[in-house]
């Protein structure tokens, strides 16, 4: 066999078991997501869980509907990036509320229309009263790499803009301790007239 025969066999093997790798990887990256959707959907039909006001450090919530009781902390406010909403720029608004036991878990309360973050009037999504809270719990994202939450100016709070939560650039931002979970209200869970929210997605 020539030698640029024998290349061309050489690479034309190459190839094939190369698209075989990815195709069996490619079917191993769907049964996985299966799964996580099934157990998604498992956990969004559960009965909420109650920790009640101390949050386990680990992640034995994460992923699951859970219900806790608390005060918001009208003081600090977070506004996440949250894209366009039907050709409007929206921000989805994160709010820490307080449990018994002194720290805070974030709440995530919904979208709302902020083409200006910073004048943003958040002013009747916080009232002081104590409530009880039930939604998806979220692992909070470490080490994002992006800048940090940036403060925003002329705001009668402690208001930031963030593109995404990241547990390492807000935790020293909180006086408190904050959960490594991020608490998502799911549409429903009250009439706070003005917020968007929307239940989590499966993986396509």
């Amino acid at each position: 066999m020539r030698p640029r025969s024998l290349l061309i066999a050489l690479l034309v093997v190459a190839v094939t078991a190369l698209c075989v790798r990815l195709g069996v990887w490619q079917l191993s990256r769907w049964q996985e997501k299966r799964g996580l959707n099934a157990a998604m959907r498992a956990g969004l039909e559960a009965p909420p869980l109650a920790p009640g006001g101390h949050l386990p450090p680990d992640s034995g919530l994460a992923r699951r509907m859970i219900e806790v009781s608390g005060r918001w902390d009208r003081t600090r406010e977070v506004l996440v990036a949250g894209g366009l909403r039907r050709e409007v720029p929206v921000s989805r608004l994160v709010l820490p509320l307080r449990l018994e036991g002194g720290e805070a878990i974030l709440v995530e309360r919904g979208s709302l229309p902020a083409e200006d973050a910073a004048v943003a009037d958040l002013s009747r999504f916080s009232d002081t009263a104590a409530v009880t809270v039930r939604g998806w719990a979220e692992p909070m994202r470490r080490g994002a790499g992006s800048p940090g939450p940036r403060r925003l100016p002329f705001a009668a709070t402690e208001r930031w803009s963030a593109r995404w939560l990241d547990a390492d650039s807000l935790a020293p931002r909180f006086p408190y301790r904050i959960s490594a979970l991020v608490l998502r209200e799911l549409p429903g869970s009250d009439s706070t007239p003005g917020l968007a929210r929307e239940a989590p997605r499966p993986l396509d």
